[in-house]
């Protein structure tokens, strides 16, 4: 099951501009190695408002370094603060709508060329 990757390719293949900033990815498993070689503190960024402390930048780097690609069939658990999602906005300067089941949440770089939108329930993505 991999619906949350899915639904961010599908998202970026939609804006040709930014998918070639992360090297025209074709498969979910690339994506996420992408991700994780690009793997920053995502300095700058704003969720629901609020910008990171140095601990939540911390733990949301380590969360990624961590993140083990073979369990990508298993299902992508994305929280409520999701740090994949806070590293795409900083890489390419965007602002992301999350609607999870009715509970809209708002990450976002301080000037966002796009805005993505996505929406999930307790268990899939779109």
């Amino acid at each position: 099951m991999t619906c949350f990757w899915d639904a961010i390719l599908q998202t970026l293949r939609s804006n040709s501009d930014v998918y070639k900033i992360l090297n025209n990815v074709n498969s979910p498993k690339e994506l996420i190695t992408i991700l994780k070689a690009k793997n920053t503190l995502t300095t700058d960024i704003i969720w629901q408002g609020e910008q990171f402390t140095k601990l939540q930048l911390k733990e949301n780097h380590e969360w990624i370094k961590d993140y083990d690609i073979s369990m990508i069939h298993k299902g992508h658990m994305t929280s409520s603060c999701d740090p994949f999602f806070c590293l795409l906005v900083y890489l390419i300067d965007i602002k992301i709508i999350h609607n999870y089941a009715g509970h809209e949440i708002i990450y976002s770089s301080k000037s966002p060329k796009k805005t993505f939108k996505f929406s999930s329930s307790k268990s899939h993505m779109r």
